[in-house]
């Protein structure tokens, strides 16, 4: 059993590394058309730093849950779709610091669906978190036309 320890550690550190990528570029992405990004590069901030900062990701999500309360009690709904982006990035970097306390182990899999809902608030296309999340899935695959198979 060891071995399977060992073995699944430099596969979780390459998964962080590249989810961590995932975010990174998914912030930039929307920074551009956020109203209110302060948090959100705070996000990004995390991923270039990498794991030394990953801890105060916990302090963070706390922040952004507080000013998701307030703009969706302000009806802000873009807002409320970034917030929600950011809360389930947050949790992963905070899981990610192997921290106590771990929020959701399931957070990682909420972030492509609020990142596809936030682009459909701010109005980027959803082709492009695509690219981001799954390269070569938005692109055709085949060169033939349907009534050439």
């Amino acid at each position: 059993m060891g071995g399977l320890t060992t073995c699944a550690y430099p596969v979780r550190k390459a998964l962080q590394c590249v989810m961590t990528d995932k975010i990174k570029q998914l912030i930039e992405l929307f920074a551009g058309h956020s109203q209110e990004p302060s948090t959100l590069m705070e996000l990004h901030r995390m991923t270039l730093y990498g794991r030394e900062s990953w801890p105060a990701a916990r302090d963070l999500f706390h922040r952004v849950r507080k000013k998701s309360i307030a703009a969706s009690s302000q009806g802000r709904h873009s807002l409320v779709a970034q917030y929600c982006f950011e809360e389930v990035c947050a949790k992963t970097l905070s899981n990610f610091s192997d921290d106590s306390g771990a929020f959701d182990l399931d957070s990682p899999y909420y972030i492509v669906p609020h990142a596809l809902y936030l682009a459909h608030c701010l109005g980027v296309d959803i082709i492009e978190v695509v690219r981001i999340v799954a390269p070569g899935a938005a692109e055709p695959t085949c060169s033939r036309s349907p009534e050439n198979h």
